[in-house]
């Protein structure tokens, strides 16, 4: 059984290694070893994900009872209320998981009135996102910007 609720605290350690072990084995294919070991280590701390918990932008996916993925709302650098990251277990990738945790996502942006969406998808990324309706828009030196509008 799916389902999607709100991460609590006690979610903590489990949204750091979902999305550890997320980039570790999706993004293999991308970037390099170095490259995928500094990013699953960077801007990610216990205090800014307990902040945003306080704040309900962590939404996690669970298949049985197993907490497989993650996506956070968030405001983002122009204040506007964006997907601000993403994350599925690579054994749960390509089953349509994903695809219901954006789709959960993308009905709480056109709740608060968003009509378009813009955002930095990683690489190992991108298919994803175009099978689910998005453009690119830029190509950046680590990341394509996705764009859908609602």
């Amino acid at each position: 059984m799916l389902e999607i609720k709100k991460a609590n605290i006690d979610d903590v350690i489990v949204i750091i290694e979902i999305r550890k072990k997320s980039i570790l084995s999706l993004a293999k294919n991308y970037y390099s070893n170095t490259e995928r070991i500094k990013w699953a280590n960077l801007k990610i701390t216990k205090a800014n994900i307990i902040e945003s918990i306080k704040n309900n932008e962590y939404w996690l996916l669970e298949v049985d009872h197993i907490k497989i993925g993650w996506g956070k709302i968030a405001y983002n650098r122009r204040n506007l209320l964006s997907i601000r990251g993403f994350y599925i277990l690579s054994e749960y990738s390509c089953k349509g998981y994903g695809t219901k945790l954006l789709q959960f996502l993308e009905n709480i942006l056109k709740e608060n009135k968003i009509k378009e969406i813009s955002f930095g998808a990683s690489f190992s990324a991108v298919q994803f996102y175009l099978k689910n309706g998005y453009t690119i828009i830029e190509s950046k030196e680590d990341c394509k910007l996705m764009n859908k509008e609602f």
